[in-house]
């Protein structure tokens, strides 16, 4: 059995997508890491199986809980403005 023999799957994908779960390492210590689509919050399971060429086990899972942070806010695209004192002027 190896890691690559090792399949994830996540019941979130607008949280976790596919992508996002790779198994790694030499069996018999195999790795997984998982991480969260951008700005995205709540709860998956991960469901984890392997194949031996023959037979394929019961899944496995854990569940991930993605709390949301709040973000500090970030000003782009900024040009320079040049206005009149006393003027009352629109920036977009």
């Amino acid at each position: 059995l190896t890691c690559s023999s090792i399949s994830a799957t996540s019941s979130n994908t607008s949280l976790v997508s596919p992508s996002n779960i790779l198994i790694t390492g030499s069996s018999p210590n195999c790795f997984i890491s998982v991480s969260s689509l951008l700005n995205q919050a709540g709860t998956t399971n991960i469901s984890l199986s392997a194949f031996d060429g023959s037979l394929s086990s019961e899944p496995v899972s854990f569940s991930i809980n993605v709390n949301q942070i709040d973000d500090a806010p970030v000003a782009s695209n900024l040009s320079s403005v040049t206005m009149q004192e006393d003027i009352a002027s629109v920036i977009t």
